[in-house]
């Protein structure tokens, strides 16, 4: 059984992580939030400088002004780090990675496995449709409050990556579509989840893949599936692309 503390468990997606990682026989135990709310069986500190706790594997789904602190307990310790925060700077990026020297450390903009299957098939096509016009539409519930979402930026990032860089990621639209972009749309409304469609235009045809999700649950288990798959590593910085290999 793995002792997995969880950075930002009075978070909407904190608390799912901590209630299918104790399903699933994983024990959560202990928290750190600066702000703590909700009820748990273990537990949860302001800072990690209260943790006295054993931990075999951080869960961090907090904010990036807690990412100093995750990193300096987790290094310290010689703790595995899941990092599934977002909005991160360059320079926080570049911290995450040299942790890794020393440390495992997966890193998902999107802890969803099934999203990450979605990243796959839109490189992929992209490969093989190198002509097409590409076009992301996202759509989240009305309290989302950064457009595009991270998600959405980092499948636009994978597609033109995977054509050579050629391509110039446009956010919005108010002129006419110029060739070789990739054109992000975003949606906001009611309480939707959120929905991700990649839209591929040829001459004569249109492809479409898309991915929705309709519970939070799903991201916490892509995370339980995550601690299973960094149990057997030493050090290292990993993405999905090493889970699906």
């Amino acid at each position: 059984m793995k002792n997995v503390l969880i950075c930002g468990i009075s978070t909407d997606m904190g608390k799912c992580v901590y209630e299918v990682a104790e399903r699933n026989g994983i024990n959560v135990i202990c928290g750190v939030d600066k702000k703590i709310s909700g009820e748990f069986t273990c537990p949860v500190y302001k800072s990690f400088e209260q943790v006295r706790e054993l931990i075999d594997v951080i869960i961090d789904v907090s904010s990036p002004d807690m990412l100093d602190q995750t990193l300096s307990f987790a290094l310290e310790n010689g703790i595995p780090l899941i990092e599934g925060t977002t909005g991160y700077t360059k320079k926080q990026k570049e911290s995450i990675v040299k942790a890794a020297e020393k440390i495992p450390v997966f890193m998902s903009y999107n802890l969803s496995l099934g999203v990450n299957v979605l990243f796959k098939l839109c490189v992929e096509t992209a490969k093989m449709l190198k002509d097409y016009d590409i076009e992301i539409i996202e759509k989240y519930n009305s309290k989302q409050i950064n457009p595009p979402g991270a998600t959405t930026i980092a499948i636009a990032n994978e597609l033109n990556e995977a054509l050579g860089g050629s391509r110039k990621i446009v956010i919005g639209r108010s002129s006419a579509r110029h060739a070789g972009e990739i054109g992000i749309h975003c949606v906001r409304g009611g309480a939707i989840d959120s929905e991700h469609e990649v839209l591929f235009f040829g001459e004569k045809e249109e492809i479409k893949l898309s991915h929705i999700t309709v519970d939070d649950a799903l991201y916490a288990e892509g995370a339980v599936a995550i601690i299973k798959f960094l149990s057997d590593k030493q050090k290292g910085y990993f993405t999905i692309k090493d889970y699906f290999q």
